[in-house]
């Protein structure tokens, strides 16, 4: 049981090797960071996705349903349905924002 006990220990890096926090950090304390990285681009991903069920894709387009605003892609917005938009469609969209 005690050999267990002491291979667990330096698994994880718990053991009292050098200094007594040197072996946390430098194995399994050291992994910490990495999981804050993917918890961010988890939360980044969740946060702006597409709104439609089951799309993965980043939604960049504001979509007001019921006086819901969505962020939908490209290829789920309606007005879109896949094409991208040109100077010109953006040309007007900020002249008619402007006259307002």
């Amino acid at each position: 049981m005690i050999a267990l006990w002491h291979w667990f220990l330096q698994v994880t890096g718990t053991a009292d090797t050098s200094g007594k926090w040197y072996a946390f950090w430098s194995g399994f304390g050291s992994d910490l960071g990495e999981l804050a990285l993917i918890g961010g681009l988890a939360t980044f991903v969740h946060r702006e996705n597409c709104a439609s069920k089951g799309c993965w894709r980043l939604g960049l387009h504001p979509y007001e349903k019921d006086g819901v605003t969505h962020r939908l892609c490209r290829k789920c917005h309606p007005a879109l349905q896949g094409k991208r938009h040109t100077r010109e469609e953006f040309l007007i969209h900020h002249r008619a924002k402007d006259s307002t």
